[in-house]
């Protein structure tokens, strides 16, 4: 821990009118601004994305100005409020006015300007007066963000998994740098840490909020940007440069074990970017040994069962990696919230897992008959009960876990072979992800009286 650096001027200074002036003022600004760009549309008809992140950056540079303008919440949530009122207007009659097409014009779908309204109320309340929290975030949100899509749509090439209009390398890469720099300067300035701990942080921040952009979809980026960002910002400002050292170190391992992986599994781009988040996250909130079961389970998914050659198709997008994960994560919070030890049935999800898929390629054409779902259930489990044996107390609950545990795997192993018809034919959709979601959490609440001992 370390002591907290007097706060400079721009940083502590008061606001400079009551609630309601500083409501007429922004709105007032926020007029402007939609003024403005209705009489850009109007005479040089740009492109609509230059219009749209146009009203994005303003709209984010006002929001970066809310800290000096307003002390309390309901004026940040009012305006929020009628900001969304407005977007919603402006959908409704988008193909009607210029103003609306300025807006929503773009040619796919998106809630992404709702989602940004939101956010903002978000950060207001997660920083609860803490200008520095919320500024940087929003700084990532409005610039970062709008960078990404500007700089792939004029400069990308490089498409994730040749999906076109997707995100791409470049837009990316433009995103890390701007993050980087909207991170970095504001900490420099506020004097909360030394320079060398800033540039871990802006790194580190950086890299996660790449990662979250390039796995979210229909526009969730404009809310899971900027509370990611917060909550690595909130978690690493106390901390000195070595443990930074070790959180940056972490996060670049866990791209880079996802990374050489990438020609052996059949994870999607976007989907080896959400594990890299996943494996990062469960580090962050609960240490090494909780890193194990996840990691079991991708050396052995990617050993037995990979790529059949580099070309072959990459099928499983991002739901896979959702509905193998969330059944575990959600047993993670619990522990968190609860403060009660969720690590039993948190492995046995991964179990199941194992299990649950070692059916499902079985049951592919061309695959063994025998032996081959039990493979990853025998050696997956073995290296996931790894943990429990070292963690687990009192000692002879060990036993007990594990065999529940593994009781619990085979009725998911044995539910997912009932539809091995239905899910031969649709393994890389959403809905087959849903279910190996549900018998995994289902499978866990076998071991769930365990947490009573």
């Amino acid at each position: 821990m370390r002591p907290a650096a007097t706060a400079p001027a721009w940083l502590s200074a008061p606001v400079p009118f009551g609630p309601w002036t500083g409501v007429a003022v922004v709105a007032a600004l926020t007029g402007v601004l939609v003024a403005g760009v209705w009489a850009w549309r109007l005479a040089a008809k740009p492109d609509p994305e230059h219009t749209r992140k146009a009203v994005h950056i303003g709209m984010g540079l006002l929001a970066c100005i809310l800290p000096w303008t307003f002390d309390r919440a309901w004026p940040v949530l009012a305006l929020s409020g009628g900001m969304t009122a407005g977007l919603v207007g402006l959908r409704l009659f988008a193909r009607r006015t210029e103003l609306g097409a300025a807006m929503h014009d773009v040619g796919r779908a998106s809630g992404g300007d709702f989602y940004f309204a939101l956010s903002v109320a978000v950060l207001w309340l997660l920083a609860a007066g803490d200008r520095l929290l919320f500024l940087v975030p929003a700084l990532v949100l409005t610039l970062g963000d709008a960078m990404a899509a500007l700089v792939g749509k004029q400069y990308g090439r490089t498409f994730f998994d040749d999906r076109r209009g997707g995100k791409t390398l470049e837009g990316s890469s433009a995103l890390f740098v701007v993050a980087f720099l909207s991170v970095l300067a504001p900490l420099v300035l506020s004097h909360r840490q030394p320079l060398a701990a800033a540039v871990l942080i802006a790194t580190t921040m950086a890299l996660l909020v790449t990662l979250l952009e390039a796995v979210a979809w229909h526009g969730l980026d404009n809310v899971l940007v900027p509370v990611g960002a917060f909550l690595v910002l909130r978690e690493s400002l106390d901390l000195d440069v070595a443990a930074l050292t070790c959180r940056l170190a972490v996060a670049v391992s866990c791209v880079a074990v996802v990374a050489l992986a990438r020609s052996r599994t059949t994870l999607s781009d976007a989907a080896l970017a959400g594990a890299a988040l996943v494996g990062y996250l469960v580090w962050a909130l609960r240490g090494w040994w909780w890193l194990v079961p996840p990691v079991a389970l991708f050396a052995v998914y990617t050993w037995l069962f990979p790529r059949s050659s580099e070309g072959a198709d990459r099928e499983h997008d991002i739901h896979a990696v959702a509905g193998v994960t969330l059944p575990a994560l959600a047993w993670l919070f619990l522990g968190q919230i609860a403060e009660r030890d969720t690590f039993v049935p948190y492995v046995a999800t991964f179990v199941a897992q194992m299990a649950m898929i070692g059916v499902v390629h079985a049951s592919r054409p061309g695959a063994p008959a025998v032996g081959r779902p039990l493979l990853p259930l025998v050696l997956g489990g073995a290296l996931v009960m790894l943990p429990v044996v070292m963690l687990v107390r009192p000692w002879a609950l060990v036993p007990i876990a594990c065999v529940a545990s593994l009781a619990g795997a085979t009725m998911a192993g044995v539910a997912i072979n009932r539809g091995r018809a239905r899910v031969a034919a649709d393994l890389h959709l959403e809905p087959q992800w849903d279910r190996q979601a549900r018998w995994a959490l289902a499978a866990s609440l076998v071991v769930a009286p365990l947490l009573a001992w």
